[in-house]
């Protein structure tokens, strides 16, 4: 049996779950574990999936077909809990639940350097332990800026904590590690080169990838998509910076925004403040078939953020034929986007660079037409669940064979 330990939404295979029980529709941003999960269920392994739910206070079991989902309810009525839980009060929740069925794993699998792999530490002598690492805990923790606000304030601290953490599981002698790209494991090679580390990417289900390129002529949006459009490591403001630049010259577009922002400060203001609310469009959070919609109906996908692990958004918008801009030196965005063979790499940090990128989207129609060709082949061949849940069996097995 396959434990995987990560943030997972049952909804998201709720056709695979026993209808007796409402599934509940739980953590969003887990798009990478969803679809590894799928994909290991669509091979017919049996799985047991753990994760956290931070709306409820009842931990639930929920059974299908060679899958089971434990949510541990950890929902405090506490606002501050919820935002910054204490990661070893966490850990010893999902610890308790591996420890119930600890003699059917053959592997452990945990997702993230914090609480998950923390639980998964206390195993990893008796069970094969992996951990994949998604972000990097220092990067992450240098770029808070602890005066912009009192929640940067509580963020610098909660994550030097979690640095701590971070690298208490790195130390770790018994656990093999899978980076979701290059760059993450160039960092971790980086903190300490004799580190067990494979990359595997992430993925995205088999059914997003168009099977030919779409006529994009006409479409007027240009998309962008952050979990938090007031982070500063997303790089926002830039970017409307640059749509400003490129309205100057094309009339008619607009710059949808997708994210998590506030109305009273961040890019909204600086929207605000410069007459842009009507050509500027804000979302929010939206659920996954609706972002596919807006892509769907945009002409390019623009990822402006300084810094990526890897970015699922980014496979999103090259599966569905959309051309998608995104840093130079963004960490894994020119892996993802295949060195600017798969999408066009620019200089995030000017306005006027991104301005460039986006008008050659519109003016240079042919060789978008080939970037849209090799975008749809490359994440085809490469970043699909169905491939990429076959190189997690791969390692497992050799590790177990070990």
């Amino acid at each position: 049996m396959i434990c995987i330990l990560a943030p997972f939404n049952p909804y998201s295979i709720k056709d695979s779950l026993s209808k007796s029980q409402e599934i509940p529709n739980i953590n969003p941003s887990a798009t990478s574990i969803n679809n590894l999960v799928q994909g290991l269920i669509a091979l017919e392994h049996v799985v047991y999936v753990i994760t956290l739910d931070f709306s409820s206070s009842q931990t639930r079991l929920f059974n299908g077909k060679n899958i089971t989902v434990v949510t541990i309810g950890c929902h405090s009525k506490f606002f501050l809990k919820n935002l910054f839980p204490n990661i070893e009060n966490i850990a010893s929740l999902i610890a308790t639940e591996i420890g119930k069925v600890k003699d059917k794993i053959s592997i452990l699998h945990a997702h993230w350097c914090y609480e998950y792999a923390l639980a998964a530490m206390k195993y990893s002598s008796d069970i094969v332990t992996v951990v994949t690492v998604r972000d990097f805990a220092p990067v992450i923790y240098g770029s808070i800026n602890p005066f912009a606000s009192l929640y940067s304030l509580f963020a610098k601290f909660y994550w030097y904590y979690k640095m701590k953490v971070f690298y208490k599981v790195l130390s770790s002698k018994n656990i093999f590690f899978i980076s979701n790209s290059e760059y993450t494991e160039r960092k971790l090679k980086e903190y300490n080169f004799k580190l067990n580390v494979r990359t595997i990417p992430n993925s995205i289900e088999d059914s997003l990838l168009v099977p030919r390129i779409p006529n994009t002529a006409g479409r007027k949006n240009i998309v962008s998509i952050a979990a938090s459009l007031d982070d500063n490591r997303k790089n926002i403001k830039t970017l409307i910076d640059a749509f400003i630049l490129f309205s100057k010259k094309h009339s008619g577009y607009k710059l949808v925004l997708i994210g998590n922002y506030h109305t009273n400060s961040g890019v909204y203001e600086y929207c605000k403040k410069r007459g842009l609310l009507g050509d500027v469009i804000f979302k929010g959070r939206l659920n996954r078939s609706d972002i596919i919609e807006i892509i769907d109906n945009s002409i390019m996908m623009v990822h402006p953020a300084f810094e990526e692990t890897f970015g699922n958004i980014l496979l999103e918008s090259m599966a569905r034929g959309v051309i998608t801009i995104g840093g130079r030196c963004a960490g894994a965005v020119p892996y993802v986007l295949e060195k600017g063979n798969s999408g066009i790499l620019c200089d995030i940090s000017s306005a006027l660079q991104i301005c460039n990128a986006m008008e050659s989207v519109i003016c240079e129609v042919g060789c978008i037409t080939i970037l849209q060709n090799n975008a749809i082949r490359w994440v085809g061949c490469n970043f699909i669940n169905s491939a990429v849940a076959k190189q997690h069996i791969l390692l497992y097995t050799n590790l177990l064979n070990k």
